[in-house]
């Protein structure tokens, strides 16, 4: 989990979707936690978000990873 304030943080994470799992990234507004919508590779069967940093209040970076075509691979979020 990254806060960027008291009224602003982002967890991520993953969620199950079938028989596939989708990213997911929440922010906190300072009363309740939302669902923000977060892109998944095209080809992907697997796809989670491990961490997050906002270096500034306009800018969040989330890291994970996905599997697709039997590799496992890195996966980069900007969220601005």
């Amino acid at each position: 989990m990254a806060c960027v304030s008291e009224t602003s943080c982002y967890a991520v994470g993953s969620y199950p979707a079938g028989t596939t799992e989708k990213t997911l990234v929440e922010q906190w507004n300072g009363t309740s936690w939302s669902i923000v919508t977060s892109p998944n590779p095209n080809g992907a069967t697997r796809s989670s978000l491990n961490g997050v940093a906002c270096p500034s209040t306009t800018s969040c970076h989330a890291v994970g990873n996905y599997f697709a075509n039997a590799g496992d691979y890195t996966l980069i979020e900007r969220y601005a």
